[in-house]
């Protein structure tokens, strides 16, 4: 079993956040193997500093003027991340192509349920993991 641990924005109170659960996992000798993702980039940036062997991702809802694709990649690149989670709602062949590019794994989520032929579809073009809020409304029909 693998553990998604997202670090959740807590404004203000991110180190203490980050050092808690660095401690807990150290505490507790947690050996399965884990993966932090978060919105909050500088949650996922600080963990690294505390756990830099672990494996980490970033999470995107959407690009603006404060947050763009490249701003991700970049992030990606310079502190070794291997994985970005969007918002299904924004991925696109031209993003996948440059995830693939970039040998960074690509996965998804959505707020409702995804139709069996969405992850097919996001699946042939090469997303590796989906993810939605609420499982206990899936149905693959």
């Amino acid at each position: 079993m693998g553990l998604n641990i997202e670090l959740k924005p807590n404004l203000g109170f991110e180190k203490k956040n980050v050092e808690a659960i660095a401690n807990l996992l150290k505490i507790i000798n947690f050996q399965n193997q884990f993966y932090f993702s978060s919105f909050d980039w500088n949650s996922v940036i600080l963990m690294k500093q505390y756990m830099p062997d672990a494996h980490f991702g970033l999470l995107v809802d959407k690009f603006n003027s404060e947050i763009s694709f490249k701003d991700a990649l970049d992030i990606c690149h310079k502190y070794h991340f291997y994985c970005c989670g969007f918002n299904k709602k924004i991925i696109n062949s031209e993003i996948m192509d440059c995830m693939d590019a970039e040998n960074l794994i690509t996965t998804i989520y959505s707020e409702k349920n995804v139709k069996i032929y969405e992850a097919n579809e996001l699946w042939s073009m090469g997303v590796k993991s989906i993810f939605i809020d609420d499982p206990s409304n899936f149905n693959i029909f």
